[in-house]
């Protein structure tokens, strides 16, 4: 590939340019929300992750506008840890259900397990 191709090419993939386009690049990393810039995701309580700011907030008396920067950032990170426990247990589960209908159907399986 030559350079002349090769910035041509990267100039045409340099991601979406209409405004529909950027709202739906912004949630390609919504599987786990780990990375997301989105705090609370579309399938989650706003009004939940908002109780958890005031109680934090209640909880650390933030006295100035870093203080409470601290105090948000501190619930935005908590949200997400319980966000990740919550999918990491669905996954588990899930994992073991297939575990646990593969052996219905295989029960064999069992005994020639290594």
């Amino acid at each position: 590939m030559t350079k002349s191709s090769s910035v041509t090419k990267s100039k045409s993939s340099g991601g979406p340019q209409s405004d529909d386009g950027k709202k739906i690049a912004l949630r390609n990393s919504l599987k786990t929300g780990a990375y997301s810039k989105l705090v609370v995701l579309p399938n989650e309580s706003q009004q939940e992750f908002d109780q958890l700011v005031e109680q934090f907030q209640r909880d650390f008396y933030p006295k100035d506008a870093v203080e409470m920067m601290l105090v948000r950032e501190m619930a935005v990170i908590t949200w997400k840890k319980l966000r990740s426990k919550s999918w990491s247990t669905t996954t588990a589960r899930a994992s073991w259900q297939r575990k646990l209908l593969w052996k219905s159907f295989f029960p064999l399986t069992l005994c020639l397990q290594i």
